[in-house]
């Protein structure tokens, strides 16, 4: 797509907005963040030489609004060459705009430029704005993660020294709405200017802080997160949110909220008025059951007509043998191809999707040593068990004909990071380019891992999973991967998972985000039209829908992995891990208890006699049944009182039970809210 514009005049910019100084005296932790992990990604920019650029515009905009933004690119010393060109690139996940266009001056998203005089220029669109994964290798991988660029290449004349180009996202003068704001509220949403000086050239990033501050809208809903175990008379932690219609937290909420709990006689404060320094996260006072049974903590603020209910809370006289933790294994920073700093990424899983525990895991082949030790640093800085607890982690990211996907977790400092070699681009300053890229396969990866725990003692995850580059069942290490990734914002792949069971590998089942928009533990799914609801096996799970807008407010909260632990700490969680005491949800906190003889899921053992399943399931949203698969398919169902919350299954297997798993599936009339627990294996 391009337009031919031989001429065109310089404008006045009186008008268009405040310019945003890129870089402000003190500059935020992001800045900082993101400057230590890219110390060469500017290497290639020449100080006085190279064009400067400027961005004209609102500093900050509501999620989803429009607005207009003008990039001023002014020559240095030297000109920029007829063949020459600049342009602005924004994230692989960026949310802004719906589609770049450069063809349609009255519609959203328009893009259009302002030359000097005698200067001919071609404006080039994202190469195919229907199909954004239908692009040259140059596109994905010279610049990844920054991607839907608009450029502008000079066809006659060039820029001389002192120039201006001006690129103009969301230009209004001729009846566009103006460009759409990310929807995802965040401290930075960013841009990327770039200079080829001349024909045949490398683009060459210019070092200028480019990003505009997207804010919530109002407050629609309220959301509470509570613990799903608690002892009587022992205080639990109830975290009470206000949040937007996208899933961001509304900080300008100052409702009074009136609260309750349904279950029996509690501790309870009975109303709470948000102030400015909440900013829209409120932690409730103490909470103390005084009697066992399960619980539900409500908010109402009645005013504004808002009404919510937490998950159950199962509170037990004395304390249980292994409680239910929730986590998230899997996320992406700036450090990556993600949008939020890795501190970010924390203080969200702590303290607004209020996990127990989380790994950052961004892609080792874009991972150097500055940015893993920077890691590193923030992973040891917000440990904090019982309340908190933090995983060191990365993603080997390798084509599936050399392993595909999978996430590397350790449970210590100090411990490498192994390369895949499937994306290694030199002429990319964003991407890892050095000489020790580690481990070209995902063999090799097991090869590695197994010298490393043998030299320093330590038990290391491997965690397989679909998106991106689907892990491949060909090549499973069972020392290393007890758990398979079978959910994600990409979807539930539960056929794709049980590939490995039937090649024999006994792998438990866990969830995750894999989020890449600084939202971990309550991302949103790629696909809003079925959300984590379709079994989705095959092709580019939800990548065409990765990028538009609405997300869809019946898809917020992404999948996560529940344990079963004796306690909040990185031995306690790796234990259920590697015992396989764990299950999967769509991001609601069901409950599920499943046994077979005694034994807990994720168990194996040898049956004296027909085996007894028993399974116990509670939420917060009514469920229809409970269903015993037997190597993947349906073998009993369960079905459970209209508007119960809670249910049982029971089942004995009269006969052809030895060499077979089992687990089991609880249906909500919610179909985006499931979960599954991991097998059982009987010998």
């Amino acid at each position: 797509m391009k337009i031919k514009i031989p001429f065109l005049m310089l404008a006045a910019l009186a008008g268009l907005g405040v310019s945003i100084r890129s870089s402000p005296q003190e500059r935020p932790a992001f800045w900082e963040e993101f400057d230590s992990a890219f110390p060469d990604a500017f290497h290639a920019y020449k100080p006085g030489e190279d064009p400067k650029v400027k961005m004209i515009g609102p500093q900050r905009m509501i999620a989803g609004a429009y607005g207009e933004w003008t990039f001023d690119f002014v020559a240095g010393s030297q000109s920029v060459k007829s063949g020459g060109a600049l342009a602005i690139a924004m994230r692989h996940v960026s949310g802004w705009g719906g589609t770049p266009q450069t063809f349609d001056p009255g519609g959203p998203d328009y893009v259009s430029i302002r030359t000097p005089t005698g200067v001919g220029v071609e404006l080039h669109g994202p190469p195919d704005p229907f199909n954004r994964f239908s692009v040259p290798k140059g596109y994905l991988f010279e610049y990844f993660p920054w991607q839907h660029m608009i450029t502008v290449e000079i066809t006659r004349g060039q820029l001389l020294p002192g120039k201006s180009i001006q690129l103009i996202f969301g230009d209004r003068s001729r009846g566009s709405p103006g460009f759409r704001a990310p929807s995802v509220a965040r401290e930075h949403a960013l841009f990327l200017a770039l200079v080829r000086r001349d024909a045949g050239g490398q683009f060459v990033p210019i070092p200028e802080h480019l990003s505009v501050s997207i804010l919530p809208k109002v407050a629609v809903r309220l959301n509470l997160v509570a613990p799903s175990d608690a002892v009587v008379r022992s205080p639990v932690r109830v975290l009470l949110r206000a949040e937007d219609e996208e899933g961001n937290v509304a900080a300008d909420y100052r409702g009074t909220v009136s609260l309750k709990v349904e279950g029996g006689a509690s501790d309870v404060l009975a109303s709470y008025t948000f102030q400015a320094a909440d900013r829209g996260i409120h932690i409730l006072p103490e909470i103390r059951f005084t009697s066992p049974g399960t619980y539900f903590i409500q908010a109402v603020d009645p005013d504004a007509g808002f009404r919510a209910e937490s998950n159950p809370i199962r509170c037990s006289a004395t304390p249980r043998p292994l409680k239910v933790l929730w986590g998230d294994f899997h996320d992406h920073s700036v450090i990556s191809d993600g949008t939020g700093s890795p501190s970010h990424a924390f203080r969200y899983a702590r303290d607004v999707a209020g996990l127990d525990f989380f790994a950052l895991t961004d892609h080792g082949y874009m991972i150097n040593q500055t940015s893993w030790q920077l890691i590193q640093r923030i992973v040891t800085e917000f440990n904090d068990p019982p309340h908190f607890v933090t995983f060191y982690g990365y993603e080997w990211s390798g084509y599936a004909d050399v392993g595909g996907d999978h996430n590397v977790i350790y449970a210590q400092p100090g411990m490498p990071l192994y390369r895949e070699s499937s994306y290694y681009e030199p002429k990319n300053p964003f991407i890892y380019s050095g000489p020790d890229l580690g481990a070209a396969h995902i063999v090799q990866l097991y090869k590695r891992l197994r010298l490393v725990a043998a030299e320093k003692n330590a038990r290391i995850l491997v965690i397989p999973h679909f998106r991106g580059r689907p892990a491949n069942p060909q090549w499973n290490d069972s020392e290393f991967s007890p758990v398979i990734e079978l959910a994600s914002e990409a979807g539930w792949h539960e056929n794709w998972a049980l590939e490995f069971l039937r090649r024999g590998y006994r792998m438990g089942f866990i969830g995750s985000s894999d989020d890449h928009y600084g939202r971990p533990g309550y991302g949103m799914a790629d696909n809003p039209m079925t959300g984590y609801g379709a079994p989705l096996e095959g092709g580019p799970i939800g990548q065409g829908n990765r990028f538009h807008y609405p997300w869809g407010v019946d898809v917020q909260g992404s999948p996560l992995v529940g344990v079963l632990a004796t306690e909040n700490s990185r031995e306690s969680i790796f234990q259920a891990f590697f015992s396989r005491h764990c299950y999967v949800t769509s991001g609601a906190r069901i409950i599920l208890d499943f046994h077979a003889d005694g034994h807990e899921m994720g168990d194996e053992f040898t049956a004296a006699g027909p085996p007894r399943f028993e399974a116990a399931t509670e939420s917060a949203v009514p469920i229809v049944s409970v269903i015993l698969k037997k190597d993947g398919k349906p073998l009993f169902t369960q079905g459970a009182r209209d508007g119960a919350r809670s249910a049982w299954l029971s089942y004995t297997e009269p006969r052809d039970y030895q060499g077979h798993f089992y687990y089991v599936e609880v249906v909500t009339v919610d179909p985006q809210e499931r979960a599954l627990s991991s097998p059982i294996w009987i010998d």
